[in-house]
């Protein structure tokens, strides 16, 4: 995804994302040889993969070669790298392999596994843009594959008016904050923290609604906070955003708020607590679980419908399907907001979701951190 400067060959980025485009339009050309319909497909994607598909919903390059999109728990406030940023990365990544000042030959004479190894270990942050401690490699603005923004054209209507399904974990933010954060975070860091990420001006509001623990671990809330500002509200914005250009274009939100009876993610804090990708067992309905531990029946009946949603709207650009005990998901409608929200054994409906918190945030916008 990194772009590099002249020395190393003014490269423009987004070669991961060039290659997902390539696959897709392999798809146009094969997969009727398959019986797949090319005129039908479903891109979807979790975490960096749901940034994948937000990439793929404003790229001009990506125009007709699919039809359909599930974003799940992408961070959608991580930014898009300028492509001064992105070059700053790879400069950092070119040091650690020690080639600075070698030209692009250096970096093509080392081994991909020299290469994949250095850019897992990587730390590079730069303090003054904290959102992106998330993940540093995303897709750069070139003005051509990748032209925006996403939150920009999806306010200008510059993205792929496809049915669309998006959302998050309950606690998307967990695992990522207790990850960055080892040890307990006081409430002078905190306070500190809401200055770095949302001003002065605005870390007074951002605290009321996220109040302190005076003499305790601050990390709990943070995760709070940082699920709803970068995982959360930001999804039923856009969703906002979208119907103001395509109004007739079904779009369906959810939250999963189930916390897995069995250990997935390996992370102790995350036990009975819906963590980043604890989703994906269920959803990939895994017919042998027993390396993780075997699902309640409750739990087998959520895959089912999960499988049917996902299955449906693939198939009609639709999760509901008639005749059927299915629960009807609403599409979302900027004056109902409703969203379906994933419990055991049965999802539900949920009408104004978080739409006091989401109220908050929309009005503070999601152009913070970065």
């Amino acid at each position: 995804m990194m772009a590099t400067d002249s020395e190393y060959g003014n490269l423009g980025g987004n070669f991961g994302f060039l290659d997902q485009i390539a696959a897709l339009k392999w798809v146009q050309n094969n997969i009727a040889n398959f019986g797949g319909n090319p005129k039908s497909v479903t891109l979807f994607g979790q975490s960096a993969g749901g940034t994948s598909i937000r990439g793929h919903l404003i790229s001009p390059a990506s125009k007709g070669l699919f039809h359909k999109a599930i974003l799940q728990s992408d961070p959608y406030v991580v930014p898009f790298k300028t492509k001064e940023d992105s070059v700053a990365i790879a400069n950092a990544y070119i040091k650690e392999l020690g080639c600075t000042g070698l030209g692009l030959e250096c970096l093509m004479n080392l081994s991909a596994d020299i290469l994949t190894k250095t850019a897992k270990t990587l730390r590079y942050l730069d303090i003054t843009k904290p959102a992106e401690m998330f993940y540093p490699y995303v897709q750069t603005i070139d003005g051509v594959i990748i032209p925006s923004q996403a939150g920009d054209a999806f306010r200008s209507g510059a993205y792929h008016k496809v049915p669309i399904i998006m959302g998050h974990m309950k606690n998307d933010a967990l695992s990522f904050i207790y990850g960055i954060q080892g040890v307990v975070m006081p409430s002078v860091e905190y306070a500190a923290l809401l200055d770095l990420f949302f001003g002065a001006s605005n870390s007074l509001s951002v605290g009321a609604r996220y109040p302190p623990v005076v003499f305790g671990d601050n990390r709990e809330i943070v995760s709070k906070l940082g699920t709803d500002y970068i995982f959360n509200c930001p999804s039923r914005y856009y969703f906002s955003l979208m119907k103001q250009w395509a109004p007739s274009v079904p779009l369906f939100l959810y939250e999963w708020d189930h916390a897995l009876s069995f250990d997935f993610v390996h992370v102790p804090v995350c036990v009975g607590k819906v963590c980043h990708a604890t989703e994906l067992p269920l959803e990939f309905n895994i017919p042998d679980l027993t390396f993780f531990g075997t699902p309640t029946p409750a739990e087998y009946t959520l895959m089912g419908h999960m499988g049917a949603y996902w299955s449906n709207f693939a198939k009609n650009g639709n999760p509901n399907m008639a005749n059927t005990t299915l629960p009807n998901w609403p599409e979302w409608d900027p004056k109902v907001k409703t969203s379906l929200v994933f419990h055991a054994p049965t999802p539900v409906a949920v009408p104004l979701f978080m739409n006091d918190t989401c109220t908050f945030w929309d009005g503070l916008g999601y152009h913070w951190g970065w």
